[in-house]
């Protein structure tokens, strides 16, 4: 089944514990004119596209997400450019809604989040390189 997003929209995840922090996050991108839709450890066993179409809540089968992730759905390019530009700063996950990822659940979308991170945090090592995250 596909999901249509009338509008770009982003989703934002945040642990119950990080709940003061989402909540100055999603003021910032709604003060810039973004949707965000709010997601916590209820969500977790939902898809990315349950989320995205408001089906929120009840799917709360997995250990929860230990740090905040948003997705960037349906969003042009000058929405896309805005969007990171007010993230880039903030220390969590980010991650664009694809055909492949919409049907994964925020636990497989973290999990592979943490492996693209892993696998570049690797390579900067073996190039020499240090953002100043390598232990975060």
């Amino acid at each position: 089944m596909k999901v249509r997003i009338s509008r770009g929209q982003i989703l934002l995840y945040a642990p119950t514990a990080m709940q003061a922090e989402a909540d100055g996050i999603a003021e910032t991108l709604r003060r810039d004119g973004f949707p965000v839709v709010r997601c916590g450890e209820a969500d977790i066993g939902r898809t990315i596209a349950d989320c995205c179409a408001g089906r929120l809540g009840g799917a709360d089968d997995a250990e929860p997400i230990p740090e905040p992730v948003v997705v960037l759905a349906g969003l042009d390019t000058r929405q896309m450019n805005r969007a990171l530009a007010l993230l880039r700063p903030l220390p969590l996950l980010k991650a664009v809604r694809t055909d492949t990822n919409r049907d994964w659940t925020w636990a497989q979308l973290y999990r592979a989040l943490c492996d693209e991170r892993a696998q570049f945090r690797a390579a900067q090592t073996k190039e020499g390189l240090d953002d100043g995250m390598a232990e975060k």
